[in-house]
């Protein structure tokens, strides 16, 4: 088992860049892509505008059609 930090210029050199057959890879999430979080505000802030108004959207089409 061997850790190795994707975000290292010095990996391009590591024996462990190359991925062979049956290699098996696991990969941590990254705690700033997280939703809600404060550095990716604003893709979060996008998210809820656009489930509001597809929401918003979607009920005004019922209304109309009662």
């Amino acid at each position: 088992i061997h850790q190795i930090n994707l975000n290292d210029r010095a990996l391009l050199a590591s024996p462990f860049f190359f991925i062979r057959n049956n290699d098996i890879l696991y990969l941590e999430p990254m705690s700033i892509r997280q939703f809600g979080n404060a550095d990716n505000l604003s893709s979060s802030l996008g998210l809820i505008i656009g489930i509001t108004s597809s929401l918003l959207l979607i009920f005004a089409i019922f209304r109309n059609n009662i």
